[in-house]
């Protein structure tokens, strides 16, 4: 039987996990939701839940989806106090060098700022290990008493270079986890269209309700939830349809 095309431009992973977190929200909000929609009322949400957990379990495997998740969790914990790190480096060096701009414009180009802070706070996971290895490998013991002599804190220095073998090697197990994801069925893929279908629906509706409410409203979209959950950049329109998936 012939694979029919995915109506998703994700992976099936990302898939079941935006679907898990949009019926989390949606049954966190139940109330008001059921109040201008009746058939939503329990068991709806609860059906769907069970429905999208079944896949995980036998489209995916349950464990593979476990260790998917948890590899991505442990990246943005170490993504979050790194960019955290840098951030604090940059404003207090910004602010030491302020009489100095050929020199502190110098400073950032050497330890990669100027190349990729501009997608390190787009949440580019690439260029924060490349911004990150360029501070550790640049950070010479001279450069580092002339930051120091400045201002700057020492121990703010170390351990935001100390991210960047962390960061790399969870970047190198979340790709490996999204490598061992195994082949899918036609079955599989009409399951995962058809929960795709039941979300859109549920996210086009409550975006709807909550039109008035920009976080709410945000969050029923299914393209910035999986941008969230990807760390992807936010394009202007976050609720445009995610193109078909090739």
């Amino acid at each position: 039987m012939e694979t029919p095309k995915r109506k998703f431009n994700c992976k099936d992973v990302e898939l079941l996990t935006v679907c898990s977190q949009i019926v989390a929200l949606a049954q966190a909000n139940l109330t008001d939701i059921v109040l201008k929609r009746t058939t939503w009322a329990d068991p709806f949400f609860p059906n769907l839940k069970t429905r999208i957990d079944g896949a995980f379990t036998t489209y995916l495997g349950a464990d593979n989806a476990k260790e998917m998740r948890e590899k991505t969790q442990i990246l943005k914990d170490i993504m979050e106090p790194a960019k955290a790190g840098l951030s604090t480096f940059k404003i207090n060096v910004s602010a030491d060098f302020s009489d100095n701009k050929p020199r502190l414009n110098e400073i950032l180009t050497t330890l990669g700022f100027n190349a990729h802070w501009k997608n390190v706070k787009k949440n580019d996971q690439e260029a924060l290990v490349e911004l990150l290895f360029a501070f550790k490998q640049n950070m010479t013991p001279d450069l580092k008493n002339e930051i120091t002599a400045g201002g700057t804190n020492g121990a703010l220095i170390a351990s935001t270079a100390s991210y960047a073998d962390d960061l790399k090697n969870a970047n190198i197990d979340q790709e490996f986890a999204k490598s061992m994801r195994p082949q899918t069925s036609a079955e599989a893929v009409n399951e995962f269209n058809a929960i795709y279908t039941e979300i859109t629906k549920v996210c086009k509706i409550c975006q709807n309700m909550y039109k008035d409410d920009p976080v709410l409203n945000k969050s029923f979209s299914f393209s910035a939830v999986k941008r969230k959950l990807s760390g992807e950049a936010a394009p202007e329109n976050v609720n445009a349809a995610p193109p078909k998936a090739a």
